[in-house]
């Protein structure tokens, strides 16, 4: 399997940021609890699948090309734009009209986690920004207001419902993940024993 993730752009993101989305105990308890219809063509795939039924006894690799070449972002735009009339989104995860009100708007205004942090100090750790030029960057807004509201009214109209209750959802007390039923302490034993296996040598 290849994927695009890569160390350069995407080193940093604090753990309290996010919990993994390959939980399916934790989708399908929240979907017990609020959902309203059956999950039955949702695509589940569960901590073991990811973690030991894929790698270890379907043998599935995964490669990241990115992490085998100097990759640089504006560069890698550049090209694509030039080679391919690739029109540039604006922003990380602007790929979607949900990703970007997820990264913009949501994640800032509701637990005040602005992922720009976290993406632009992997850019400056890799030596593709100054540090006074990611500082200078964060000093804008996200989200202009316009795109804000529209994107507001699409989010609702998907979700089937008004305006108003997303915004009410949205000023809900704030939940963690362990509130609710999750496999957590799986991915913490797995971390654990690949720190083992890593000071011993043996890959995992």
């Amino acid at each position: 399997m290849l994927t695009g993730a890569n160390i350069a752009t995407e080193s940093i993101l604090p753990r309290a940021w996010g919990y993994n989305a390959n939980d399916a105990k934790q989708v399908c308890a929240i979907h017990k609890i609020f959902g309203k219809r059956p999950l039955k063509t949702y695509p589940l795939s569960g901590l073991f699948k990811v973690y030991i039924y894929y790698p270890y006894i379907l043998r599935m690799r995964v490669i990241k090309p990115l992490n085998l070449m100097p990759f640089n972002k504006d560069e890698a735009i550049e090209f694509l734009s030039k080679e391919f009339n690739w029109v540039y989104y604006g922003g990380k995860h602007y790929e979607s009209r949900w990703t970007r009100f997820f990264q913009s708007y949501y994640l800032p205004v509701k637990f005040g986690y602005d992922k720009r942090r976290a993406h632009l100090a992997s850019l400056v750790l890799s030596g593709q920004k100054t540090r006074e030029e990611a500082l200078q960057e964060l000093e804008t807004p996200p989200y202009d207001e316009k795109s804000i509201q529209n994107d507001m009214e699409f989010i609702a109209k998907k979700l089937e419902i008004s305006v108003q209750e997303l915004e009410a959802l949205i000023k809900l007390p704030n939940k963690k993940f362990y509130d609710y039923p999750n496999n957590g302490w799986f991915e913490q034993l797995l971390h654990n024993i690949r720190a083992i296996a890593r000071k011993i040598g043996i890959p995992f």
